[in-house]
């Protein structure tokens, strides 16, 4: 066979698999269409749009949405790969005109769209949907920030309350929106993180170094269903205020916090995974002097609620007449009724204060299990407990073992003898050796 031959032979072989990878692109474009179509007829939408354009407009972005659905629930590594090798779109970026996006493709193997039908389905161009996207976005997450393209987010959790400085450096350095992640914390907590952020905008306007009107887009992330240890009994005990040490354990840097004489109660902050953050004292009794006449800087002194030995608190910014932010340079713990003294010399008289700590907030017991032991699953919403506690009704049992319930009670229908059951994302892995249904 020549060389002429050979090529011609080549090249017939390579229109036929271009012609073969045309085909198989169709066949995407009309399995898309077909399954979207059945999305449409099976989701009927009501629009209260006023308008015919404003309608026109939901309508089209909902069926690019189930053609966007359709198409990516088939299997397309491999057609995308050799869409790419002929040099043409791998139909990778094409979210907000799908059917469109298709259909510039198609025309590189000569089939028209006059071949096609899209069964009433309304086609977006890539025009129309970038617009689209960029007014909706504008909209839910508010306007890009000056010579940026993008915007960014930061997510906030409870230890950035009362994190004023923090804020407003953020603020200062770019950031568009604050995300709260609800899966994590109480509406106290999130109520707390959006007044700190509101609070450091009010001061950055007051200092000139933002414009009076501003204000950062919050994103409430809602949380879905998830699987988590219900709730345990609570406890009064001594709240533990520990600060951040390096590797030799002494302290690197203040455990900051506050005192607070319209707080109800004296508690540590906890951050999404559980680690403390900061603290709130609350001061039930000024015996005298007040919070809002510390100096900064001014030293005071608590007695430990385990061995009475003595801690310095330094104040490190008043806040507010009724709140003071303080810092304490090493482990701590107190009680409520522990009274705290200022540090004066025979010179400072007029620094000379006294103050009541209120009553700590109760506390979730704490459940220690090791290999071996044995723990009780409750599948209805009794509080969880340690092991011999009373909380435990049968009488026969003096050596109850330890027990926690569950948020979604309604799983443990599905648990049988002999299953596996993991505790604290794998940490913890149990065995069901019995069930009383």
């Amino acid at each position: 066979m020549s060389t002429t031959e050979n090529y011609h032979g080549s090249n017939a072989n390579r229109i036929d698999e271009f012609k073969v990878l045309g085909e198989q692109l169709y066949e995407i474009y009309t399995n898309t269409i077909r399954n979207a179509q059945q999305a449409k007829d099976k989701f009927q939408t009501t629009l209260r749009e006023k308008g015919y354009e404003r309608v026109k407009e939901k309508l089209c972005s909902r069926d690019n949405v189930f053609c966007y659905l359709a198409l990516r629930n088939q299997n397309l590594s491999d057609l995308q790969l050799r869409l790419a090798e002929e040099g043409l779109s791998s139909l990778g970026t094409l979210e907000n005109h799908v059917l469109v996006g298709i259909e510039r493709v198609l025309k590189h193997f000569g089939i028209p769209a006059s071949r096609t039908n899209a069964s009433g389905l309304c086609k977006i161009n890539s025009y129309e949907g970038s617009s689209l996207l960029a007014e909706r976005s504008e909209f839910l997450f508010g306007p890009i920030g000056k010579g940026r393209s993008t915007r960014i987010m930061v997510t906030l959790d409870s230890s950035d309350i009362y994190q004023h400085e923090l804020m407003q450096h953020l603020l200062e350095n770019g950031m568009d929106l604050a995300r709260i992640n609800c899966a994590h914390n109480t509406e106290r907590e999130w109520k707390l993180i959006i007044e700190t952020l509101r609070g450091a905008e009010e001061q950055l306007v007051r200092k000139g170094r933002r414009i009076s009107g501003s204000k950062c887009t919050i994103l409430m992330d809602l949380a879905g269903p998830k699987i988590r240890t219900g709730p345990m009994e609570h406890k009064v005990r001594p709240i533990q205020i520990s600060a951040p040490k390096d590797i030799y354990g002494r302290p690197v840097r203040f455990s900051e916090g506050y005192l607070d004489s319209e707080a109800n109660q004296t508690e540590v902050l906890l951050t999404v995974d559980g680690a403390p953050s900061n603290f709130v004292i609350a001061i039930s009794k000024t015996n005298y002097g007040a919070l809002g006449s510390l100096k900064i800087g001014q030293k005071i002194i608590l007695k430990d609620a385990r061995d009475e030995r003595s801690h310095t608190i330094t104040v490190l910014e008043r806040t507010g007449p009724t709140r003071v932010r303080i810092g304490i340079e090493d482990t701590a713990f107190l009680n409520g009724g522990t009274k705290l003294e200022c540090q004066i010399d025979d010179a400072d008289q007029d620094d000379k204060c006294s103050f009541t700590v209120g009553a700590i907030k109760a506390q979730p017991i704490e459940v220690t299990v090791e290999a071996g032991n044995k723990l009780r699953l409750y599948k209805d919403t009794r509080l969880g407990h340690a092991s011999g506690s009373d909380s435990w009704d049968d009488d026969d049992d003096d050596d109850a073992p330890a027990a926690i319930s569950c948020t979604h009670p309604e799983i443990l229908d599905h648990v049988r003898v002999s299953h596996r059951v993991f505790i604290d994302d794998g940490k913890i892995e149990a065995i069901v050796r019995s069930t009383n249904e």
